[in-house]
């Protein structure tokens, strides 16, 4: 939730500015708005869990989730200068298993 707030913020000193930045502030949104439906799946998830639903399992692509994963702490790790070097091994198969709950885990 803090990303999306700061994204927010952003945006809207953006807009704000003398002469607005459309393209940053636009690619803000979209993040936003990426975020804000990672957020919705992730509730669910754990509303699921705390009903003891089933959880649906599905092939997921490993490297997809660890790239989504990162997306979502990048901006914590630059607020606290943290560099990150990512090697992932491209030909890893997919793993069965519940998308929301492995990127809960990472």
């Amino acid at each position: 939730m803090t990303g999306i707030v700061t994204k927010a913020n952003a945006a809207l000193r953006w807009l704000a500015a003398d002469k607005p930045d459309l393209e940053k502030a636009q690619a803000a949104l979209a993040q936003i708005v990426s975020a804000g439906h990672r957020a919705s799946n992730i509730i669910t998830s754990v509303r699921s869990m705390l009903r003891k639903e089933t959880q649906e399992k599905s092939p997921v692509d490993i490297n997809k989730l660890i790239w989504t994963v990162l997306g979502l702490v990048w901006i914590d790790l630059r607020k606290h200068e943290i560099d990150l070097d990512t090697k992932l091994n491209e030909q890893l198969p997919s793993v069965q298993g519940n998308e929301v709950q492995l990127q809960q885990s990472f």
